[in-house]
């Protein structure tokens, strides 16, 4: 789990990287500037934790585990989405710190997405 917390704070590092980027240098409203932001964090997280967590060294479906992969995230990016979007609208104090509510949504996500790639995509 730790090992996974480390990629987690690399692919956040890219989400707000790219959600920063694209709200306050392009101007994007907040929820495009999030969605825009998400694929390339997932792609990051893929790879990291498919050699560093859970240790994928052998030859398989690569497009099948992607896909599976990518699944749980969405799912877990829906939640992730939807404590953001009640943060920025409903506590104040995120609406004027947008990156805070980036940083406790993706938290509140980390765990359904940790047990959904141990059990469901690397069965480990």
């Amino acid at each position: 789990m730790l090992v996974f917390a480390c990629v987690g704070a690399a692919g956040f590092a890219v989400d707000a990287g790219l959600f920063w980027w694209c709200y306050r240098f392009w101007q994007l409203d907040l929820l495009t500037s999030r969605l825009l932001a998400f694929l390339p964090a997932t792609v990051v997280t893929w790879l990291l934790n498919r050699t560093l967590t859970f240790n994928i060294r052998i030859t398989r479906s690569v497009q099948r585990e992607y896909f599976q992969y990518v699944s749980i995230q969405i799912i877990g990016s829906a939640l992730n989405f939807a404590a953001f979007y009640a943060l920025v609208r409903f506590v104040p104090v995120a609406s004027a710190l947008p990156l805070l509510a980036v940083a406790v949504a993706s938290c509140i996500a980390m765990g359904f997405n940790y047990f959904g790639a141990k059990y469901l995509v690397y069965k480990v």
